[in-house]
């Protein structure tokens, strides 16, 4: 039985002749579409298999069927019909009576091309419909249309199945344009079993039903890429909200999390109407849906008004949950409404994406460090950045193609130093007009800079945008920069110290020179100045009296090293002023001085930031501090000089004698305590990592005890995850309150990152799949031993 809408086909009369597809090929050799024809709109209808609800499952269980029918433009003549599709069975094609027909078809694996060729040309500026019907069997591998499952009422395990199109797997599911810039409007209609829930981006336009299948139309969407296109159908409910502005926003989870969903749909609604304010953009769609999945290759993806997430990605009321939320969020206009070309440019998207994550968490959090968050951001991208670059596509062996983690990290870092060349309000009112010319279009980096130039108030010998721009995002790599007093001048050199892996040294767009924006402080100055140290210069000499800190608030992405003596300054000058300099400074300094074995005292020069740093509060600066401290010990070998090792021993008597909670009343309230003390969870995560002794647990335990409220006491099970095992073991062992009870009844999720803790550091053999709290506790106690060193 197909389950066709009657009132989509009758008004239709097809072409559909006896052609027959012909033996797979390989001729065709351009990885590219041709661009000779557009989609306009696609009409797909889809029927969905899934055993579990009241539909009797037959041999038919676990596949789909369906067709699509694609309005097309004809931009320049052609006999034949290029798409893509791949492990996708063809059943039939055709095409709408216009004196044309579909000869045969022929599938090319190599580049995953689905070809008709045409009786007869079509010409430049006509229109034409084509008809395909296919079908295919859901998948295991997390891509294309594959399945998941769900927990129901009652415990059992429901299948569910959901898709996963990004980079380049809508193809495994719908014959389609499957590249970005071949936008095109969606009407999907889908059936699938009574009892299922069934989502895709539209909002539902009408349901019916039809024996033991729902059927239900959606409305069309909004211009999008394939890859954004999204289908869920399985066993969920959901809690529901609306913005100022009248959009409706669901979360929906399976019916043994549905508790744990309100912080996202808080979360979601805040950041949609702060994104709109700020971007002078209403979100289009007419609504907007989160579902969680227990199975994904990622923790989320933005699908235009259907955005999926893994489970452990938005359920609980965790930063993590916030962060990816607003991510995604962000995508909506970063990579949805205005999306790039190509692939080679997806920094466009993740990169703005993760910028605008801080952006809406420093507004959700009113007490997170902004411009701190965001030098992690720049760590994790130069210990990855010698191999591509941002400009480069990575492509698989099998053709597919990822989305490197250097397009998050690196790109959000490149946009925050646009943001510091031009200023805010600059870069704001930059990217308003960037998504207002570009709505529903592709773009390259140039419309960016473009949109940027008209706000940015440069000097005649500045570099362009474009220019700065070019050999950042084009080139692997990044700068060093050398900071030098001769003869009572600061002169600066640039160089690149990092490794390029061999394959990829073509990459040296500019010669590995950069266009560097030199940010300064000097000493017992508040105020951050910024020269231009261009690619074409050898060295740059500042102008400045006296000793100056170099990429001051760790605005710029290089490092930087100094002579011996300025450390010994500069240490001394963040003992004696520390209020005049941020914590992103000071963590830029204690970073680069461990990179580059520059000299014999390097490892006394490290030693002396680190005992400058001892008394700050800033937890993940500390952790850094204690880092380099145990690297040090290491370098040493108990080698070092009596000032050496008593630096370092008032460093550790420090972390020893202190914790997490130092200043607290002993009968101060958790939540009083906690806000205190910690701006936000990440530091209060970082502190118990330093902190990670029986004063901090203790503390920590009688909370838990006494606390009335489960935010509190999630947040309380929170921290104690954040430090060692032996912390929890101390929990659990704990026979005044039946903890595994606890937790397992209240806090699920609490359970689920433990066991997938306990996967990261190897001690749960990989087979093995813990269904229920007491199967956890119990491999928890056997190996409490060996967990109890991490």
């Amino acid at each position: 039985m197909k389950f066709y809408f009657v009132d989509v086909l009758i008004l239709t009369v097809w072409s559909l002749s006896n052609c027959q597809p012909v033996e797979q090929s390989t001729n065709i050799n351009s990885k590219r579409l041709p661009t000779n024809i557009y989609p306009i709109n696609y009409n797909i209808f889809i029927t969905t298999y899934l055993p579990g609800f009241e539909w009797n499952a037959d041999e038919r269980s676990l596949t789909y069927e369906g067709y699509v029918i694609i309005d097309l433009e004809v931009k320049e003549s052609t006999d034949k019909i290029i798409l893509h599709s791949d492990s996708t069975e063809i059943v039939n094609a055709g095409l709408l009576s216009n004196n044309s027909e579909i000869i045969h078809w022929k599938l090319t694996p190599d580049d995953q091309f689905l070809t008709f060729y045409l009786n007869r040309t079509l010409e430049k500026g006509t229109k034409t419909q084509i008809f395909i019907e296919f079908r295919g069997k859901l998948r295991n591998d997390l891509k294309g249309f594959y399945l998941t499952d769900s927990l129901g009422t009652n415990g059992e395990t429901i299948r569910n199945a959901v898709t996963q199109f990004e980079t380049t797997d809508a193809r495994l599911m719908i014959p389609c344009f499957d590249e970005p810039e071949f936008k095109a409007t969606w009407q999907v209609s889908l059936a699938y079993p009574t009892g299922a829930v069934g989502l895709t981006n539209g909002i539902e336009e009408r349901t019916f039903y039809d024996g033991n299948f729902t059927k239900t139309k959606y409305r069309k969407t909004v211009k999008m890429s394939s890859y954004l296109l999204a289908i869920f159908v399985g066993d969920v409910q959901y809690k529901e909200t609306k913005t100022d502005g009248g959009l409706r926003i669901r979360v929906y989870a399976d019916p043994q999390n549905v508790d744990y969903i309100d912080h996202a749909l808080n979360v979601s609604k805040l950041t949609v109407e702060g994104f709109e304010q700020l971007f002078g953009i209403g979100f289009p769609m007419e609504k907007l849906d989160f579902v969680s999945v227990k199975r994904s290759g990622a923790s989320a993806m933005e699908n235009w008004g259907l955005i999926v997430h893994k489970s452990t990605s938005i359920l609980g009321s965790s930063e993590y949950v916030s962060e990816v939320v607003i991510h995604e969020l962000a995508h909506q206009w970063f990579g949805n409404l205005v999306t790039m070309k190509f692939w080679n440019q997806v920094w466009l998207n993740e990169g703005f994406a993760t910028y605008m994550t801080m952006y809406g968490i420093s507004s959700i959090y009113s007490n997170s460090n902004f411009d701190f968050s965001f030098v992690n951001y720049q760590e994790k991208a130069k210990a990855n950045d010698h191999d591509l670059t941002l400009n480069s596509v990575d492509t698989h062996n099998d053709g597919s193609i990822g989305v490197p983690n250097i397009n998050y990290s690196k790109g959000s870092s490149f946009i925050r130093m646009l943001e510091k060349v031009i200023g805010t309000d600059n870069l704001l009112k930059g990217i308003r007009e960037y998504l207002s010319e570009n709505s529903y279009s592709n773009t390259e980096d140039i419309d960016l800079y473009k949109s940027l130039e008209r706000f940015y108030n440069r000097s005649e010998n500045d570099p362009s945008l474009e220019e700065f721009g070019r050999c950042w995002t084009h080139q692997n790599g990044f700068p060093t920069v050398h900071v030098e007093t001769i003869n009572g001048k600061t002169i600066l050199t640039q160089r690149k110290y990092i490794k390029i892996d061999s394959e990829y040294e073509s990459f040296n767009e500019c010669g590995y020179k950069w266009d560097i924006p030199i940010w300064y402080q000097k000493f017992g100055e508040e105020e951050i100045r910024m020269e231009w140290f261009t690619k074409d210069k050898n060295e740059l000499e500042l102008n400045v009296d006296g000793f100056l800190i170099v990429n001051a608030n760790s605005y710029g992405y290089y490092d930087v090293v100094y002579s011996d003596s300025s450390y010994e300054s500069i240490a001394a000058e963040f003992r004696n002023n520390s209020q005049m300099y941020s914590d992103s400074t000071k963590f830029r300094v204690l970073k680069d001085i461990m990179l580059y074995e520059y000299s014999e005292n390097y490892l006394h020069s490290a030693l002396l930031i680190v005992d400058s740093l001892k008394n700050s509060r800033n937890f993940g600066l500390l952790k850094s501090a204690n880092q380099v401290v145990t690297d040090v010990k290491k370098k040493l070998s108990f080698s070092g000089t009596d000032e050496d090792l008593e630096m370092i021993k008032r460093f550790e008597t420090k972390l020893i004698e202190g914790n997490a909670f130092e200043g607290c009343e002993p009968s101060e309230t958790f939540s009083s305590c906690y806000q205190n003390n910690f701006k936000m969870f990440s530091d209060a995560c970082s502190a118990m990592k330093l902190y990670g002794n029986d004063q901090t647990s203790d503390r920590l335990l009688k909370w838990l005890k006494i606390e009335e409220t489960d935010g509190n006491k999630e947040q309380i099970l929170n921290l104690l995850d954040c430090g060692f095992w032996r912390i929890l073991i101390k929990v659990l062992n704990d026979k005044s309150y039946n903890w595994p009870l606890y937790i397992r009844q209240k806090f699920p999720i609490y359970f689920q990152r433990k066991e997938r803790k306990l996967a990261e550091i190897g001690k749960q053999p990989k087979s093995r799949s813990f269904m229920d709290f007491e199967s956890f506790n119990q491999f928890i106690m056997r190996n409490s031993n060996r967990l109890s060193k991490y």
